[in-house]
């Protein structure tokens, strides 16, 4: 059920490219024995979709009948040569072809857990998820590539045969990116190509401190706690300007001769930040009423 699609069987190309690999390992085990121990992971991801695809480029008449120089420099640089005969417009042709998506994903996670007394415990974790991805189009491709980090530490008390505190720590980091790798300034043909790039660089972050209080007493589960969060959102972009050439009878004219009807100038070039948080304490009742029902009571209040 993985058949070649008529337009790449009509155009002569092969069935596109499907791969998909996933692998792993992971390990742990004591380091000093009843005292410390460690456990690390790791799984990758690899996948590579195939997509028939038909553009609308310059035939060799179109790219011959560019007068501007610097319309046909940016041509020769960024718009591919056609594979198929002419449109009904004999300036035009298509271009079909085999594009093929990459995706790399890799996961980690390690952690290290402490021992020190009969009532304590320690552990600080760590996570990483790492992503490349690639994205064939018109002229040039494009790119998303991410990584987000996470750190978590957590200190555990045994006050009493019932009951525990827990003070936790947190840090997350996450930057993704979207890109086309294409130039900037770009220009569009309205209805037929365009050829422009742009990115978007996201990078929020957050710092998380909680403490909560467990007590079992009779057939109630009582914990109480507060959880305290500081986010930043930051970003940089630009979207990039495009030369636009309107559909109409002296189209094709106007870009030949770079006589554009529109300049779309939307740079946003720089960044910016925001600050938020919320504190959050709550109180949560386990109350077993009977074997075979338990209900589930807690009141929170959020503050941003």
């Amino acid at each position: 059920f993985n058949a070649n699609s008529i337009q790449a069987n009509a155009a002569g190309l092969s069935r596109p490219e499907l791969r998909f690999n996933q692998y792993g390992v992971n390990s742990g085990g004591p380091i000093v024995k009843n005292k410390l121990f460690f456990w690390t992971g790791f799984e990758g991801v690899n996948r590579r979709t195939g997509v028939t695809n038909t553009y609308t480029v310059l035939s060799p008449l179109g790219r011959s009948s560019i007068k501007d120089p610097a319309v046909q420099s940016f041509v020769n640089a960024n718009l591919p040569l056609p594979n198929q005969a002419s449109t009904t417009n004999p300036n035009l042709a298509l271009l079909i072809r085999n594009d093929v998506s990459s995706v790399r994903e890799d996961t980690g996670t390690a952690r290290i857990d402490y021992n020190w007394s009969g009532g304590d415990n320690f552990f600080v974790r760590y996570n990483i998820h790492d992503v490349d991805a690639l994205t064939p189009i018109l002229g040039g491709v494009n790119i998303y590539p991410g990584r987000q980090q996470l750190v978590t530490a957590s200190w555990t008390h045994l006050l009493s045969p019932s009951m525990t505190a827990n003070v936790r720590l947190g840090f997350d980091r996450s930057i993704t990116t979207t890109a086309k790798q294409l130039p900037n300034p770009g220009l569009a043909v309205t209805g037929i190509f365009s050829i422009g790039g742009s990115y978007i660089r996201d990078f929020p972050q957050s710092e998380t401190i909680a403490a909560d209080v467990s007590k079992i007493k009779g057939a109630h589960t009582l914990q109480m706690g507060i959880e305290i969060r500081r986010t930043v959102d930051g970003r940089i972009q630009d979207n990039g300007s495009t030369f636009n050439y309107f559909a109409g009878t002296s189209q094709m004219t106007n870009f030949f001769n770079n006589l554009p009807d529109q300049l779309a100038q939307t740079d946003n070039i720089g960044g910016n930040a925001g600050f938020s948080g919320n504190y959050s304490p709550y109180f949560q009742d386990d109350y077993k009423v009977s074997r075979k029902l338990t209900v589930n009571l807690g009141l929170r209040w959020d503050y941003y």
